[in-house]
């Protein structure tokens, strides 16, 4: 049985889900961006995603990843909330006063439920949107999942130098330090590049005042993004398949 209290529900915990991605993908992006972006040229690689070793140093991803993930969370999460209000002002609007509640009969009340054998369908919009929403939200899923996974596994390296393991200890690094101890390291290993005028420390370099839990952040971000998919694509799929009155 899927109603539409349960799209309201399901739409609505995205949209939070979402939210919570935007702001922490913008906050990693903002507080690493002066740090990371040392690559030589014309280039930009200020994104704590998809960080890479480039000759002797370590450097972010280009800027494409992290506007992929802060933007198309934002999108998302303007869509969940929409979709959520849109079910929310329906189920008010579908509900009987006091007065006539106690004349609606049964069968009324069964036929504003929704299943999977009845002849009319859910409107065809809502199965488009949930359907663009489904494959967005797995986009930015895969974007956040690997370029978290690269930075991780580029740094492992950073991090066999800066201990100069060899050997079984080079070995535990790469193989068995998880991602989270990764980004431990880079949170306080990973060093400011020299300031230039008219700068000041503090402003360019929030690092120096305030030290953010990166992994957990980013790690955080990645979980919620995927359950993301999984409410989008229940959704997609009843609506998709099932039918109402």
């Amino acid at each position: 049985m899927f109603s539409d209290k349960h799209v309201l529900i399901l739409s609505g915990i995205s949209g939070i889900l979402n939210l919570i991605t935007c702001v922490a993908v913008a906050i990693t992006w903002t507080y690493w961006s002066n740090t990371l972006n040392t690559c030589t040229g014309s280039g930009n690689c200020e994104c704590v995603l998809y960080g890479e070793i480039r000759g002797s140093s370590f450097v972010g991803g280009t800027p494409l990843g992290c506007r992929t993930v802060t933007y198309t969370s934002l999108a998302l999460t303007i869509v969940s909330f929409a979709v959520a209000a849109v079910y929310l002002i329906k189920i008010r609007n579908s509900q009987p006063g006091s007065l006539h509640r106690s004349a609606q009969s049964e069968e009324a009340i069964a036929q504003k439920r929704f299943t999977c054998r009845n002849k009319q369908r859910f409107p065809l919009l809502l199965k488009i949107v949930a359907g663009i929403v489904t494959l967005l939200m797995f986009v930015e899923a895969i974007t956040l999942s690997e370029g978290y996974w690269q930075t991780c596994n580029q740094y492992k390296t950073i991090v066999n130098k800066v201990l100069r393991a060899s050997g079984d200890l080079s070995d535990l690094v790469m193989d068995r330090f998880s991602c989270s101890t990764m980004y431990d390291f880079m949170d306080f290993l990973q060093p400011d590049p020299i300031l230039r005028y008219p700068y000041t420390t503090q402003y360019y370099y929030p690092r120096r005042t305030t030290r953010i839990n990166t992994g957990y952040i980013l790690l955080a971000s990645v979980i919620f993004s995927w359950i993301s998919v999984a409410l989008w694509s229940a959704i997609t799929i009843f609506v998709g398949f099932c039918k109402y009155k």
